[in-house]
């Protein structure tokens, strides 16, 4: 299916276009976040997408988190809980904890480093 707006919608969308900016760069708030706050349809979100994309000149990629924490891309072992980032992996359907922290990054050194020797606890 292929969705075009209205004139008349596109008038709405320049209402919501401040909201839309606001809650869409926040970092802790995910693309479903927005799209249901706001009421947004799909070809409603891209096109305020576009229109931000256009304003800054960034390309915007979404908030890799969904809803339940978990991520969806290439920061698998790293869950998102409040405003910390915990590394964690299911072994033998136990959950196993291997640290915390308050950005992604320092998480991502942190489970790299946890690969690099077998996921070795005494290694951090």
């Amino acid at each position: 299916m292929n969705f075009t707006i209205t004139e008349r919608e596109t008038h709405n969308l320049d209402e919501l276009y401040p909201l839309f900016k606001k809650e869409y760069l926040n970092p802790q708030t995910t693309v479903s976040e927005v799209k249901k706050k706001l009421h947004l349809t799909n070809s409603e979100y891209k096109h305020l997408r576009k229109e931000l994309e256009e304003e800054t000149g960034v390309d915007f990629k979404p908030n890799p988190y969904n809803k339940y924490g978990r991520c969806e891309n290439e920061d698998k072992y790293i869950h998102r809980q409040k405003d910390r980032y915990i590394i964690m992996r299911v072994i033998n359907k136990k959950r196993v904890y291997y640290g915390q922290s308050k950005t992604l990054e320092e998480a991502r050194v942190i489970r790299d480093k946890l690969k690099e020797h077998n996921w070795d606890k005494g290694a951090i």
